[in-house]
């Protein structure tokens, strides 16, 4: 089923259908979803829909799932629980298509079951969409993420020009290596218009693999690449006095998926730390859905060193200014990070940040200006820069004020600027 949106402003003027507004022409985009919960490429795609011009309409296509070990998974319910991404785009009455289809540019671990499926439907569901894309004069096709090639097919057999969206490293994410690498770097650049970069890092990382993988060959393809920042909406932030907890309590919070790659043992050994040093007012929150394995992983250390008054889980939500309210300081752990908007948006509310040395992150916060930064694992530095700011040994308004100045530059609406350039 498809919604349409009551509030499109466009009139036909041909039996070709050429819509105007305001006197430009209407641009119909298809974006593809790569998931259904609200992730961190969900909530950047949200973002982006919310901000696009009057003479852009976009339709969105939403990936169906058959995992009966995932629908009925705690894990599951909760992001669930916290709202989806076709909820969102009801309440907003954007139009959107929906279908069986599941990461396949890159190699991920599928039950038989799923494979069989996904390879006997395959050819049904692109023929029903490209059905729908006819029907509604779609021109462009923008996947909204590197791991899904539905789009990519899609865009191919109906020649229409197509966008793609990387916003992950998924060599650091997924292990992806060797051939399959090689599968997934040219599958990109042989399918896309233009490709879309989050963070300089991440496509130097990813010229670097076209290198290695195909040779200098490949140079030309390297004029599609576009780095595009993401972006959120900057608004003014204003802490409150009142706290979840005592107002004494030191509340550090990270924000984030449980696993490793997330790298949350640094707090764990952070807590460690303090204990040692005799700080005992003092509260870390997790804050996020979990990872299984890395989960028990991480209470494990937390019952290993006695750790239990101090640290504390908090499920997924969609409400982080509320938590955002209680924090003292905000630490991003990641061993690896595409972009970081959750440290744009710590920036953008006034917590103090540190952040690890990777990635996006690297790019967006200045060192010792708009927030501090250690290598992944070193806790010990971590240690020194938490208790700076717990003893008032730094200026932390100065801090908070430089990087609410850098949030502005991320501002979703320069975002959106430069990708809505790239449909004309």
């Amino acid at each position: 089923m498809v919604y349409q949106n009551l509030k499109l402003l466009s009139i036909r003027r041909s039996a070709s259908e050429i819509l105007l507004v305001r006197g430009t022409i209407m641009k119909r985009v298809l974006f593809v979803a790569h998931e259904n919960t609200k992730g961190g490429a969900t909530h950047s795609l949200i973002n982006i829909l919310d901000s696009l011009p009057e003479n852009i309409q976009p339709y969105v296509l939403i990936p169906k799932t058959i995992s009966f070990r995932m629908l009925f998974s705690k894990e599951y319910r909760a992001l669930v629980k916290a709202g989806t991404l076709k909820q969102a785009l009801i309440e907003r009455n954007i139009p959107f298509y929906e279908a069986y289809y599941y990461l396949d540019n890159i190699k991920v671990k599928q039950s038989l079951i799923s494979m069989f499926f996904y390879w006997i439907i395959r050819t049904r569901e692109l023929k029903k969409i490209k059905r729908k894309i006819k029907e509604d004069e779609i021109e462009i096709v923008h996947s909204n993420s590197s791991v899904i090639r539905f789009g990519a097919e899609l865009a191919e057999q109906l020649k229409l020009r197509h966008i793609w969206h990387v916003r992950e490293d998924v060599t650091a994410m997924f292990g992806i290596s060797g051939k399959d690498l090689e599968m997934y770097i040219r599958n990109i650049i042989e399918n896309a218009d233009k490709v879309i970069f989050v963070a300089e890092s991440l496509k130097k990382t990813f010229q670097l693999n076209l290198n290695h993988k195909l040779g200098d060959k490949n140079q030309d393809s390297q004029k599609k690449f576009i780095r595009v920042y993401n972006g959120i909406p900057v608004s003014p932030h204003e802490k409150t006095v009142e706290k979840i907890d005592d107002n004494k309590i030191f509340n550090i919070y990270c924000f984030g998926t449980i696993y490793e790659i997330k790298g949350q043992e640094d707090l764990i050994i952070l807590a460690k730390k303090l204990v040692t040093d005799g700080y005992r007012d003092f509260k870390i929150k997790l804050v996020g859905s979990r990872k299984k394995t890395y989960y028990k992983y991480i209470l494990n250390l937390i019952e290993q060193y006695n750790l239990e008054d101090y640290i504390k889980f908090i499920n997924y939500t969609n409400d982080l200014d509320f938590y955002r309210n209680d924090a003292s300081v905000e630490i991003i752990t990641s061993r690896n990070e595409a972009f970081g908007r959750v440290a744009i948006e710590a920036m953008s509310f006034g917590n103090p940040l540190i952040v690890t040395n990777v990635g996006g992150l690297s790019e967006i916060v200045e060192q010792g200006k708009s927030g501090l930064k250690y290598e992944p694992g070193d806790v010990d530095k971590l240690f020194e820069y938490v208790k700076l700011i717990m003893n008032d040994e730094i200026v932390v308004e100065e801090l908070v004020n430089n990087a609410k100045k850098r949030a502005e530059e991320f501002d979703i609406k320069e975002c959106v600027s430069q990708i809505s350039n790239l449909y004309y």
